[in-house]
């Protein structure tokens, strides 16, 4: 940690830790190791931020199903940009005036909002049904889709059910 007064003395060489006199919270925090740092930031950036792109896109098709997906695909590109953007300028105002705490804080309480709506909403997670117009895209050879030994069941005149 270092003040403003430091700064005078640092004779141009850059300093590192928290400045006391800028943030209010540096007294209370915590150095992390920089090992830690350098494993959790070469994990999370270099591993899974790509992985989760691709993961989110290929679920996303799957749940859209076997229809034209470029203007959903296109929203989930527009969302996931805006949330990069939007989410880093957000937090690091939050970092700067409150401290990391807080953007863990932030960041807890959303898992916690995303996991409760999971569990709330469990029972409205239903298998995607095709209307005809569409059966003709539907892949009977697609190894995600689960497969019956049975006909596929007509649900009304216009829908398809997919688990066949």
């Amino acid at each position: 940690m270092y003040n403003n007064d430091d700064l005078k003395f640092s004779n141009g060489t850059e300093l590192t830790g928290c400045n006391t006199d800028k943030y209010e919270w540096c007294n209370s925090f915590n150095p992390i190791n920089i090992i830690v740092y350098y494993i959790a930031y070469t994990f999370i950036l270099g591993i899974s931020n790509p992985n989760l792109n691709v993961t989110f896109g290929t679920l996303f098709s799957k749940i859209i199903g076997p229809r034209p997906q470029q203007i959903e695909q296109g929203w989930l590109q527009v969302a996931g940009t805006s949330g990069r953007m939007i989410g880093s300028v957000s937090m690091s105002a939050v970092q700067s005036k409150f401290g990391p705490k807080w953007v863990w804080n932030v960041m807890i309480g959303l898992c916690t909002v995303t996991l409760s709506a999971w569990i709330l909403f469990r029972r409205r997670m239903i298998p995607l049904t095709i209307p005809i117009e569409y059966a003709e895209f539907h892949d009977e050879n697609d190894p995600d889709a689960r497969k019956n030994k049975k006909k596929p069941k007509k649900l009304d005149s216009n829908v398809l059910d997919v688990e066949t």
